[in-house]
Order: structure tokens, then sequence, then C-alpha cells
């Protein structure tokens, strides 16, 4: 992907479900907030600079919130093609486009997951996703995000994966998992043998009508 310029990134396959796939991770917000890491951010987490025009409290449209994501998807994927030089699949790429998206082209440059990737580590590459679950909190410092832990089993999971079958998602673990509960059958429950008190219930019964 050297040729990036003569690509159009829009186009390629992955950049529809990686675009499904970022959408469910970040969650659409119209209002301009501030994130758990202390950023300016709206839309499907997209880091407000100066010529937005925006600040905290400003209200965006769904079509200019996918607008920004479009461009920041851009960046991201042009940093790919930039810093990775050896084949990916369409899964493999919607994993580190998703990565890089969230933490920045400058830590993806600095990490070492581009650098097993780029020796074709593909597995040891993978492992290197877990390690990127921490974030600065603008009170407590520098802590672990269990959003972050999340997203990274996710982005691991989808880049390990042979099939590209991320749309839509696997239901979210963290969230409420499904537990089975057996049906309740219709047909009423009958003891298997009486219990003391039908038993004592009969013998007064037999008293009763031969009293009679």
């Amino acid at each position: 992907m050297s040729n990036q310029n003569r690509v159009n990134i829009r186009q390629l396959p992955s950049f529809l479900p990686t675009q499904d796939f970022i959408k469910k991770e970040e969650k659409l917000k119209l209002i301009a907030y501030i994130c758990p890491a202390g950023y300016e951010t709206v839309g499907w987490g997209h880091v407000l600079e100066a010529r937005d025009c925006l600040k905290i409290g400003d209200t965006i449209t769904e079509d200019r919130a996918l607008q920004f994501l479009e461009s920041d998807m851009v960046i991201a994927y042009q940093t790919l093609f930039r810093l990775v030089h050896v084949p990916l699949t369409d899964n493999q790429q919607a994993a580190l486009v998703s990565f890089i998206f969230n933490l920045g082209s400058g830590r993806f440059q600095s990490s070492t997951l581009r650098q097993k990737l780029n020796r074709k580590e593909y597995k040891a590459a993978s492992l290197e996703f877990d390690r990127w679950v921490y974030g600065r909190h603008p009170a407590k410092g520098l802590i672990k995000f269990p959003g972050l832990v999340s997203r990274r089993r996710r982005e691991r999971m989808l880049f390990l994966s042979q099939e590209y079958e991320i749309m839509p998602l696997k239901p979210r673990p963290d969230i409420l998992p499904f537990q089975y509960r057996k049906p309740r059958s219709s047909v009423p429950r009958v003891s298997a043998s009486p219990s003391i008190f039908q038993k004592i219930a009969v013998v007064f019964f037999g008293l009763f009508k031969a009293g009679q």
C-alpha cells in the first residue's frame, strides 16, 4: 500500500465493515462532551479541533458526525499503510484501523505491536493489543479503563479471525451475557410419592368415612 495516494480508501472492501465496527465501539453522541480521558469529543469519538468551531455543549447533526468519522478513518488508514509494510487481511486492517482511530497515529507508530507486525510476527503482534488498556484520567492520572480492556479484546479477536464477519457483531461479552433458563413445563407437577401429610389425610378421611 505504498501508493496510498492512488488508493480510494473509502472503496476498500474493509472500509464500511470497519466503519460499522467503530460505530459500535464509540457510540454516537451529537452533543459535544468531555470523554473519560479528558478530551473534548463529539459524534463517534471525534476529538474536537479548532477548525471544527465547536465547544462543549454544542450539537451537531448525524450527517456531520458521519463526515467526522469518515475523515478520521481515512487518516487512520493512511497511518496504517504508511507504517505497516506486510500483507494484511481485511480483518486485520479493520482491527488495526480501530486501534489507531482510538489511540492515535503516534502511539501506533511507537508501539511494539507495529514492530512485531512488520516482522510478520502476526500471533505475537496480536498479543500486544491487550497492553493498550490504560488512559490518563484528569483527576486520577494513568488508570486502566474497563472499556478499553473490552475493546482491545474484540480488536484482537477480529485481528485473528479468518473470515470477515464483523457485521453484525456478536453480543459483547461485557454486557449482560445471556443465561439459559429451562422453560417451565405447562404440565402440572406430580409428586412421585405421597408426602407424610397426604398419608395422614388419607387415614383421617378413611376413619371419617368408617364412622358414618
